[in-house]
């Protein structure tokens, strides 16, 4: 009897290690299948990333391009409306009644710490003239002058201290919220008309 059931608790552990082989085997061709799967999907989603990679950096070239053409485009511009104005005050040395001896373009001073550009300056022996010159003037332009350009040149040109100062704008186009700004500053107006330069100002104030 011993040997009997001995012999079909064998069967039984036979037949277990069996179905545990077959259950593994296919354990194992479905792990193969999805890690087939998954590689498929992968190298798609891959192959994808890097069509859409491809088309970003083919964009982003041509907004980088973009943006290169405004911007040698508005560079152009401010250096056509800075020539334009820098000629016509060389050809006059005048700003209204005002006579100047000495204009100068694009100066650049640094002194402790204080650093500025000017991009039109008219002087004689008592008055100073900065002029601030623009293709399109907006009204940070316009508040640029009245906050950052004046006080700076005090600080740059300590000699000029007994000088009286004088704020000016000019430009090829300005807008309307520029234009009454310039008026409440005090400031010069400098636009073109015709070939030569036309200057307003109202109300002009001394810095």
């Amino acid at each position: 009897m011993r040997s009997k059931e001995a012999q079909e608790i064998w069967d039984i552990i036979s037949e277990m290690a069996k179905r545990s082989n077959e259950m593994t085997k296919r354990y194992d061709e479905m792990t193969k299948k999805s890690d087939e799967r998954r590689e498929k999907n992968d190298l798609y989603l891959t192959g994808k990333f890097d069509r859409i990679a491809e088309k970003f950096d083919t964009l982003t070239g041509k907004i980088e391009k973009v943006n290169k053409l405004v911007g040698n485009i508005g560079n152009n511009n401010g250096g056509m409306a800075e020539d334009f104005f820098y000629n016509g005050l060389c050809e006059s040395m005048q700003i209204e009644d005002m006579t100047f001896d000495f204009i100068e373009k694009h100066v650049l001073r640094r002194n402790r710490g204080v650093e500025d550009k000017f991009d039109i300056i008219l002087s004689n022996s008592a008055s100073i003239v900065i002029v601030e010159v623009k293709y399109r003037v907006r009204p940070d332009d316009v508040r640029k002058i009245h906050d950052k350009k004046i006080p700076n040149y005090r600080k740059l040109f300590p000699l000029s201290k007994d000088s009286k100062i004088y704020g000016a704008i000019a430009g090829l186009s300005i807008l309307s919220g520029s234009r009454s700004l310039a008026e409440e500053f005090g400031f010069f107006i400098l636009t073109q008309s015709g070939k030569g330069i036309k200057i307003t100002s109202d109300a002009l104030k001394v810095y």
